[in-house]
């Protein structure tokens, strides 16, 4: 064993001196050997690596994460509203390695937490419920990999990496834009699903998607959405895709954007990244107040009006990279998230105005440490109970 994997080791067990760590550190954040790197993460997620495809992709997601954020210095702490502190990459690969060696911990313990009581909270991961159109259930969370069903000529495939897969398979099958799909997310899960005509959906957390099981035949591309998604929409200008949330209507030919239409929040926003889109409010059917966004733009659709504001593109999409990532956000808007994530309660004792935060962590930390982290400003406080937290000013 040379010296990187001795001190590898070593920082995983947490005895690396200050003079060791450092070294460490600077040799990974210098690219001297990816190699090493990548051998040292898969000798700490253990044996169950050996027999996992899925913590196989783990390590070249971690790997990947750590690489880009080398090259980009990435806000690692929360802070109080209008603070900046920055911390270097190094900082990061100790995150990145930390949500690698938590996750061989959680994988492997999973079942036997299942049958306690009392379940740790641990955050989410790929669990959702897939209902056929005649009725059928399927728990994505547990199915084994491969094909399915297949219904009306489109086969469902689950692939190694956790995505849900709509093909054509028999082009002279009747039309089944008649025949529905329901993908459900639950608290702490999250999902991705490819539909037929190409385009790709990432469901967050407690999240709902109903859509054709083909749309051919169809004159547009209609799904409902309850929860937040983000899309990324296959090109078709005879086709227009919709998405429909509570009383809002979204228009596409070909984009990538989020939708946030949980039933718990005060508005629905819909943030353009690419393309351009069109957002209006749906009354008995008809069209009123719609907006044309432009990327970096955000519609907010509160009380039947619609304002489109500037925004922050890619703090609205950090879920969907593994990340909490908070712009001078209220803490009630940070708790509802958590709940979600984490599949906690949440309680307040005090008053809770005015308290804002931002900064970016893993989604994949302990609770504990997001809250721990938050609770460094000396702004609010958290008391853990079971599975309530409780805000306490």
């Amino acid at each position: 064993m040379d010296q990187i994997d001795l001190l590898f080791a070593k920082f995983a067990k947490n005895e690396c001196s200050a003079q060791e760590l450092e070294y460490l550190l600077k040799y990974f954040a210098d690219g001297n050997d990816e190699t090493a790197l990548k051998r040292n993460i898969k000798k700490q997620l253990g044996q169950a690596y050996q027999s996992n495809s899925q913590l196989d992709m783990l390590v070249e997601e971690v790997f990947e994460n750590i690489k880009e954020r080398i090259g980009n210095q990435d806000t690692v702490k929360l802070r109080p509203k209008f603070a900046i502190y920055r911390y270097a990459a190094a900082a990061v690969i100790v995150l990145c390695a930390s949500v690698a060696l938590w996750y061989n911990f959680y994988s492997s313990s999973l079942k036997d937490q299942e049958k306690v009581a009392a379940r740790p909270i641990v955050p989410g991961g790929r669990k959702a419920m897939l209902t056929l159109a005649n009725g059928t259930k399927i728990d994505l969370t547990h199915s084994v990999n491969g094909a399915l069903a297949k219904e009306a000529g489109i086969e469902i495939t689950k692939t190694a990496d956790g995505q849900l897969r709509y093909e054509i398979k028999d082009q002279h099958q009747t039309p089944s834009f008649a025949l529905y799909n329901t993908i459900e997310t639950p608290k702490g899960g999250q999902y991705q699903i490819h539909l037929p005509d190409g385009t790709k959906v990432w469901l967050n957390a407690a999240t709902s998607l109903k859509y054709p099981l083909s749309f051919t035949g169809a004159k547009e591309r209609r799904v409902e959405l309850t929860g937040e998604a983000y899309f990324e929409v296959a090109k078709d200008k005879l086709h227009p895709f919709k998405v429909i949330s509570k009383n809002q209507e979204v228009q596409v030919l070909g984009t990538h954007f989020n939708i946030n239409a949980y039933a718990d929040e005060d508005n629905i926003k819909t943030t353009l990244l690419e393309g351009a889109v069109r957002v209006a409010i749906r009354t008995k059917g008809q069209h009123a107040n719609e907006e044309i966004l432009k990327p970096g733009q955000q519609a907010i659709l509160e009380a039947n009006e619609i304002a489109v504001v500037e925004k922050d593109v890619a703090a609205e999409v950090a879920w969907k990279n593994g990340r909490f990532t908070f712009v001078d956000e209220p803490i009630e808007s940070i708790m509802r998230k958590v709940a979600r994530w984490y599949d906690v309660d949440i309680v307040y004792k005090g008053n809770m105005k005015e308290k804002a935060f931002a900064g970016s962590v893993s989604r994949y930390d302990n609770i504990s440490k997001l809250l721990n982290t938050m609770e460094a400003t000396n702004t609010v406080h958290f008391k853990i109970e079971g599975r309530r937290v409780i805000v306490m000013d």
